[in-house]
């Protein structure tokens, strides 16, 4: 097994990259993603700057790195000098919640105790956005979809900006929002702007039980229960996922946000699982190196055209503010599930 390793200095940090160039899940054509800016990080562009000098010093322009202590560095907690105030914070039976506001990006988040764990956010002038990049890339799901979807899933509640944004682009969808903590809905509704509709449906629940126990069919289940540093375990095994197929329509897809395999040890085995169970499964790519995008189904994957296609016209027909083209486009190739193979 073949690694590099070296060491950098920043911010008065010293941060080792350990590149295994043997991981299963890097391969050749695949660029280091280490630009722009990681929300979670609140990582200057100097950092950034550094970090991309050492990939070319190291001359490795065709892999995506992988590396703890980059990961680590993109989750330190932000600095207190950088204008944050935290409005609300209490500890839960499953969590510690606490709401933050900062003031220099006009920015909202919900976030674990340190806030080197963001749940999600908003912009405070323009709340009705989505503004953390991994939903985004999750929107990118709906391209995979025959039509408009009638009913959806989500298992993981957050600020509740995902269902509340396409709620405002599906209005005629049924949503059920399942969150295992009662505090997260109450927390969204007063600091993030979260309002039921009609067609919404909180449930205080365990999302594996629900699951299991619900008759729903759905045409999209969105799982955003599976990054943190306390994955639930029976969100990740065969059990599970062969019941979320189960609850898919023929045409329907599990989309689901995890994180990258350097912050995730049992990546590599859920995604052995989820190509067990369903016929179909991609992975995309996010802005945020730590995320990664999932999309499963029961049939196989539309072409690369029809996909762009059918993301061209809900970015127009749905009045979404980015293009979800180029989102549906960020595949993974190098993931395929030849390269994980069974035990």
């Amino acid at each position: 097994m073949k690694k590099i390793w070296l060491s950098m200095v920043t911010a008065g940090t010293v941060i080792k990259l350990h590149v295994n160039k043997n991981d299963p899940f890097l391969g050749a054509g695949n660029e280091a993603v280490l630009q722009g800016h990681h929300r979670r990080a609140k990582l200057n562009n100097k950092t950034n700057r550094l970090i991309a000098a050492v990939c070319r010093e190291i001359n490795l322009p065709a892999l995506r790195i992988s590396v703890v202590a980059i990961m680590f560095l993109l989750m330190l907690p932000a600095r207190s000098e950088s204008g944050q105030t935290t409005l609300f914070e209490k500890e839960t039976p499953f969590q510690y919640l606490r709401v933050v506001d900062d003031a220099v990006k006009g920015e909202r988040y919900l976030c674990n105790k340190d806030c080197n764990f963001i749940q999600g956010g908003i912009s405070l002038s323009k709340p009705d956005t989505l503004i953390i990049d991994y939903m985004k890339s999750a929107m990118a799901g709906l391209a995979y979809l025959e039509g408009p979807p009638r009913r959806m899933l989500f298992i993981g509640m957050g600020i509740g900006a995902m269902p509340r944004y396409l709620a405002a682009r599906y209005p005629d969808a049924r949503m059920d929002i399942v969150e295992i903590d009662p505090e997260v809905p109450t927390v969204a509704k007063q600091f993030f702007h979260f309002t039921e509709t009609p067609n919404m449906r909180i449930v205080i629940d365990d999302g594996a039980r629900f699951v299991e126990t619900g008759q729903e069919a759905y045409d999209v289940i969105f799982l955003d229960a599976c990054f943190g540093p306390d994955i639930p375990p029976q969100l990740t095994g065969i059990p599970f996922f062969e019941k979320v197929r189960a609850r898919l329509t023929e045409n329907g897809i599990l989309t689901a946000n995890l994180a990258a395999p350097v912050l995730n040890p049992g990546f590599n085995n859920m995604i052995r699982t989820l190509c067990g169970v369903f016929p179909m499964m991609e992975i995309l790519s996010t802005q945020n190196p730590a995320n990664l995008i999932v999309v499963a189904g029961k049939k196989s994957a539309p072409d690369t055209a029809i996909i762009s296609q059918r993301a061209k016209a809900i970015t127009t027909d749905r009045h979404f503010e980015f293009d979800l083209a180029p989102l549906a486009g960020q595949l993974f190739l190098y993931a395929p599930c030849r390269k994980f193979p069974s035990p």
